[in-house]
């Protein structure tokens, strides 16, 4: 079997039906949207008072559907999700900014109904002496909600609400930053959809500076036809095997920066596709909380029988 295999990265287009297709054949479209942004670390100006990491970013939903190729249109429009921006680090005893929430990816809207994949909610911001929420995972057709201090930031429909794990394709929300600065929790996974960020790491009042979470596991997914997804670079990860019931991945969430008295880090980018970014490690004044890190952007991705 001959496959016609196109594959979007990044922005919006058309889609355009192959000229060797099958018109008793099918097309399958798997679309990703993008991963929320961790947020900024908090800066205190005070050695005996806590400084909170940013709290992780969400991951995003996978979606997917089977048509007849006949049915969709000669082209049919997409979206290819962006990356939520990591919120900025506090400084001058400030809050962390929150994390921006992913976007979402889409397919259809000419011959057949558009369809979509919600992106994952962005990480609080650092909030001294709070628990801060990771982003919720996004939903089938609706991204999760940023978190809000100590707010949950909930998932967009069957998307991971905060700290917690997603099943099926939605995505998993990012890790939860302590109270008391200690380390930040890592971030959740989806087992099918994209991972959520670890938390930044906090200050403690001793002082003493705290390590970051992990990123979330990345979810799987198989491709039948023998194309496989894989690495940081969907179009030179893209590979014809020839070998059908391969497998893909969506991204797994940014590990969360570490505390540092010379600064917070700034938290990892989200893997992609998908993943959320973590949040910012803590710091005091005179220096600025770490960044957190950009969420994993979104992917579409049509596979027409030839």
């Amino acid at each position: 079997m001959a496959y016609s295999i196109q594959a979007f990265t990044t922005g919006s287009g058309n889609w355009v039906k192959p000229a060797n297709a099958d018109p008793n054949g099918m097309t399958r479209v798997i679309i990703i949207a993008a991963g929320g942004g961790g947020g900024g670390g908090e800066a205190q100006t005070t050695t005996g008072v806590v400084a909170s990491g940013g709290a992780g970013g969400g991951g995003a939903c996978r979606h997917e559907a089977l048509y007849l190729t006949a049915e969709l249109g000669e082209t049919e429009p997409y979206v290819v999700g962006a990356g939520g921006a990591g919120g900025a680090g506090g400084s001058g005893g400030t809050s962390g900014s929150p994390g921006g929430i992913g976007g979402i990816s889409s397919f259809g809207g000419n011959a057949v109904v558009e369809f979509r994949a919600g992106g994952g909610g962005g990480g609080s911001g650092g909030v001294s002496g709070v628990a801060c929420m990771g982003g919720g995972g996004g939903g089938t057709y609706s991204s999760g909600q940023s978190g809000n201090g100590s707010s949950s930031g909930f998932g967009g429909s069957t998307g991971g609400a905060y700290n917690a794990a997603a099943t099926g394709p939605c995505g998993a929300s990012g890790g939860v930053s302590s109270a008391t600065g200690a380390g930040g929790a890592p971030g959740n996974r989806s087992t099918q959809g994209g991972a959520g960020g670890g938390a930044g790491g906090g200050k403690t009042t001793v002082p003493a500076y705290s390590a970051g979470g992990n990123g979330g596991l990345a979810g799987m997914f198989s491709i039948d036809g023998g194309v496989t997804i894989s690495g940081a670079n969907a179009v030179a990860g893209l590979v014809i095997s020839g070998q059908p019931g391969m497998f893909g991945f969506c991204g797994s969430g940014g590990p969360g920066g570490p505390a540092n008295s010379n600064g917070g880090v700034v938290g990892g980018p989200g893997g992609f596709p998908g993943g959320g970014g973590g949040g910012g490690g803590a710091t005091q004044t005179p220096n600025t909380g770490g960044t957190g890190g950009d969420g994993g952007g979104g992917f579409v991705i049509c596979i027409t029988d030839g």
